[in-house]
């Protein structure tokens, strides 16, 4: 008799958590410091002097010209119900200085989506970009390139997905 009413408490709960609506999964967003980030060069050209890494973050110590580094940048896919995917970068720069920088989308074969670029010539940044869905589907892949001030007078802090 126990082993019955047991059975058919399992059953019980079996019928109430199918008829239960199934809970929505949330994205976790995904941070990248500036860091981890990469010169981005040319075969056969060299990088001039390594690039400044210091507390996570990445900066152009040469004294006369700008420098770009990229990142690639690891995301959550969108949700089904998602029109766009959204970016922190974050920066900065000395006083009358900029750095500019392009958040671009590939798919699993290379090709080319779509990208955003932006100019921040704020001393402290935080910029949002967003990216269509249709430039973030489920097996696209997301560079960034920043272009940083000579000199160090500025650098990238790192760039974060919020999906």
């Amino acid at each position: 008799m126990k082993s019955r009413l047991i059975s058919l408490f399992a059953v019980a709960a079996l019928v109430i958590l199918a008829w239960s609506p199934a809970s929505q999964v949330q994205a976790a967003n995904i941070t990248v410091k500036g860091g981890s980030c990469h010169a981005l060069q040319f075969l056969p050209t060299t990088v001039p002097e390594p690039l400044h890494f210091s507390d996570g973050s990445i900066a152009n110590p040469t004294g006369d010209s700008r420098y770009t580094v990229v990142c690639d940048v690891p995301r959550q896919p969108l949700a089904a119900t998602a029109t766009a995917g959204g970016f922190y970068v974050d920066g900065t720069n000395f006083p009358g200085q900029q750095t500019t920088c392009t958040l671009a989308s590939f798919n699993f074969t290379g090709v080319f989506l779509g990208s955003q670029t932006f100019t921040e010539s704020f001393t402290t940044y935080d910029h949002f970009v967003s990216l269509p869905a249709s430039q973030l589907g489920t097996w696209a892949y997301i560079a960034l390139t920043c272009s940083l001030p000579a000199s160090g007078f500025g650098s990238f802090i790192g760039v974060t997905s919020v999906q």
